[in-house]
């Protein structure tokens, strides 16, 4: 799962890794790895006590359906957590499996039909299978129970947390500003380019509002003007990022969470949203949410929030947001999960997240 680019699903699969060790040290924890994982985050994790294995397929690559069933007969676990939506119910190993929402079935049609013959021959099967699993929000768990029509009793929700590096990070973010050559003030958007990210939207809306928009992706939308595309960007660069950016905006139409508005917020970085699937019930009151197609709603917003003084008492309550999600505490959840699967405990019902 992780790769040159640290996605939301990747960043999930790390900070857990990092931090299960520690919680259950007389238990083994081993990694599966994919030929584009990066050796040094490899050797991090082998240092805090996780045993590697590499793979010599990749993530989504078809004929990784054929390889995990022959390495976990190899390795032969007592338990497999599969981080996200792509399993193989080829294998008998008991398994745990986190997804993140049901995005492929939502929007059909920005897919294909291949990942919907995917999603009904080789995942419904494996989540049928599953000893437990866990989503990262009420959304999404109510998302599971509609699309892939899971039992909400074997759903644990277990929210995303928030590593502790992101915070206001001023004269990092100055200087990095300064290297990078970006405007004084700007408005920042991070994530990807899929349709239902709703970028185009943003970037009109900043158009009209002559708001400067600064994008960190992994690839550009070709022909889209007036955006600064930023592409390879280090991660240990994003909370200086997070920090240089006078607001950060996210008109997401869907998300099973939405980790950058968080991280964002986490940084002091004043943060519109979408009132689309998670993200109202993840930001709570510690971000400006807006009507996630009303474009005309993001102009006056951007217009509004970029042209005036900083409103201190809202980036307040969004440091005090972030701060409530803990990827220690989704650790320990999950570390429950495990043991509960593996018949040591009862059974977990679903955590609380947050309350907004």
């Amino acid at each position: 799962m992780v790769g040159p680019t640290l996605h939301g699903i990747a960043r999930y699969a790390l900070e857990l890794s990092r931090r299960l060790p520690g919680l259950a040290p007389s238990h083994r924890f081993l990694i599966l790895a994919g030929p584009d994982a990066p050796s040094p985050v490899l050797e991090d994790l082998a240092r805090r006590g996780l045993e590697i294995h590499r793979t010599r397929y990749g993530f989504l690559d078809p004929r990784e359906q054929l390889e995990l069933p022959w390495v976990l007969g190899r390795i032969a676990p007592d338990l497999m957590h599969w981080t996200s939506f792509s399993v193989s119910p080829l294998t008998a190993t008991p398994a745990v499996i986190t997804l993140h929402d049901a995005n492929h079935l939502a929007f059909p049609e920005h897919y294909g039909p291949g990942r919907r013959l995917y999603y009904e021959g080789f995942l419904e099967p494996a989540t049928a299978r599953a000893r437990k699993v866990i989503t990262v929000s009420r959304f999404a768990a109510s998302e599971l129970v509609t699309r892939l029509r899971i039992p909400e009793r074997r759903i644990a929700v277990i929210p995303n947390g928030i590593d502790p590096r992101f915070r206001p990070l001023r004269e990092e973010g100055r200087a990095l500003r300064l290297r990078l050559g970006l405007p004084e003030r700007f408005a920042l958007y991070v994530g990807n380019t899929k349709a239902h990210k709703n970028l185009p939207l943003l970037i009109e809306a900043a158009r009209r509002a002559s708001v400067p928009l600064v994008a960190l992706v992994p690839q550009k939308t070709e022909g889209a003007s007036g955006v600064i595309w930023l592409q390879g960007l280090e991660d240990a660069d994003l909370p200086a990022l997070y920090s240089a950016a006078t607001l950060f905006a996210f008109p997401s139409l869907y998300e099973g969470f939405g980790l950058p508005p968080l991280e964002a917020m986490a940084c002091g970085t004043l943060t519109l949203v979408s009132d689309a699937a998670s993200l109202p019930d993840v930001v709570g009151d510690g971000a400006v949410v807006l009507p996630a197609t009303d474009a005309a709603a993001w102009t006056d917003a951007l217009i509004e929030r970029f042209n005036r003084p900083p409103d201190g008492e809202l980036m307040d309550r969004g440091r005090r947001r972030a701060a409530m999600f803990s990827w220690d505490r989704a650790a320990r959840s999950t570390l429950e999960v495990y043991e509960a699967a593996l018949g040591s405990v009862s059974p977990i019902p679903a955590s609380s997240p947050p309350a907004r």
